[in-house]
């Protein structure tokens, strides 16, 4: 019986893809049906492509080695062997035909990244969450903002409030001789709060109310932020 819970430590280059594979094929050659399923319950996910990519390729050559029984895999066929208590011969066996389920069903093989596990997450919620069913991830954060200052400066007009305090913003920049434009500050703030240090003053900010921040002046909101 396999602990439920299990966290290995260790440095670069000390062989955690080596214990993490070992890990996945505990779990995979343990499957004694004629064509093993267990595969494609086993969730295995990194925090990058490359990583995945490399995952899934020791994956499959140890499967590889294994199947063949090629000396380099003896060391692994002997430690899956004494922690699972399967003999290397049915190890042997059962990798061959992990490997050629893997092989014909390669999109059920998941070793994936945090966030495209999160997007599949998301995407079976989306009806639930009131998102588009075929919504995408923007990941250039400029473009992103670009977006929802545009969407913002969109609804000028209809919102009375929203009007009322870029008109006074933009009334306040002219009178002082500064740039006016409400689009291009708010584009210059989106910088601001992608910084590190960012946090502490959000936190500030969002201690001020509306009428705070409206008795202080409209552009509080970027003077706090940029000190």
């Amino acid at each position: 019986m396999q602990k439920n819970f299990v966290v290995y430590k260790s440095s670069a280059g000390s062989g955690k893809t080596f214990t993490l594979v070992k890990a996945y094929l505990k779990i995979a050659l343990s499957d004694e049906s004629p064509r093993p399923q267990a595969y494609k319950k086993i969730l295995a996910i990194t925090f990058t492509n490359k990583a995945a990519a490399e995952m899934k390729l020791r994956i499959i050559e140890a499967l590889k080695q294994i199947s063949h029984n090629k000396p380099r895999a003896s060391s692994l066929i002997e430690l899956i062997s004494s922690e699972t208590g399967i003999s290397p011969t049915i190890l042997i066996n059962r990798a061959k035909l992990n490997l050629n389920e893997i092989l014909h069903n390669y999109s059920d093989f998941s070793i994936s990244t945090i966030d495209s596990f999160t997007h599949k997450i998301v995407k079976t919620f989306a009806f639930d969450l009131k998102l588009p069913v075929n919504f995408s991830i923007e990941t250039n954060t400029a473009d992103f903002y670009r977006k929802v200052v545009s969407g913002l400066m969109a609804k000028i007009g209809e919102s009375q409030e929203l009007t009322d305090l870029l008109v006074q913003y933009s009334s306040n920049n002219a009178e002082e001789n500064n740039a006016w434009d409400p689009e291009k500050k708010l584009l210059e703030f989106a910088e601001i709060i992608q910084k590190e240090d960012a946090e502490v003053n959000l936190l500030k900010l969002k201690s001020y109310s509306k009428d705070q921040l409206k008795r202080n002046s409209e552009r509080t909101l970027f003077i706090h932020l940029s000190i």
